[in-house]
């Protein structure tokens, strides 16, 4: 799982300052290999700050690229990472905003689009993976919920 993290140029991606060069890809590492729900807690927060400021609520352009390897961590065998994974696509579409100054972006045409919108269509373009996902989770489970926040986010 995320084998290809390294491939990505994440330093090269607008993201928070304080991050150090590797700080995204050992975020979400870190969140691949939680051992329980504690430790699944400190990877989201440590997800958030990497990915732009969870204090805040904002996020950078670098969230963009990370979107795939949180949708990756959806077929993990552990719920507590599928949960934590969770959590952070849900918080990035429904209660994040893009932080200021990076509001928009330019897309692979070169046309200027609002971050938040790519945000999203970036979650959404990962819709089957998600349903299935949801198909797959017991009804009862706090992941089911989450699923299904999410799904209404990206609707």
């Amino acid at each position: 799982m995320l084998e290809t993290i390294s491939g990505v140029e994440w330093s090269e991606l607008p993201q928070p300052k304080s991050n150090s060069p590797d700080e995204v890809p050992t975020a979400l590492r870190q969140m691949i290999h939680v051992q329980n729900r504690t430790d699944a807690q400190s990877a989201y927060h440590r997800v958030l700050f990497a990915l732009g400021n969870d204090h805040a609520g904002t996020y950078y352009p670098v969230a963009l690229h990370a979107v795939p390897f949180l949708i990756e961590m959806l077929g993990h065998d552990k719920d507590f990472v599928r949960e934590a994974a969770l959590d952070v696509l849900v918080d990035l579409l429904g209660a994040f905003e893009a932080e200021a100054g990076f509001r928009a972006i330019h897309d692979a045409s070169g046309i200027e689009v609002p971050l938040n919108t790519a945000l999203h269509d970036a979650v959404a373009g990962f819709r089957p993976q998600i349903e299935l996902r949801a198909s797959a989770a017991s009804k009862a489970s706090r992941e089911y919920d989450l699923l299904r926040d999410l799904m209404a986010l990206i609707e």
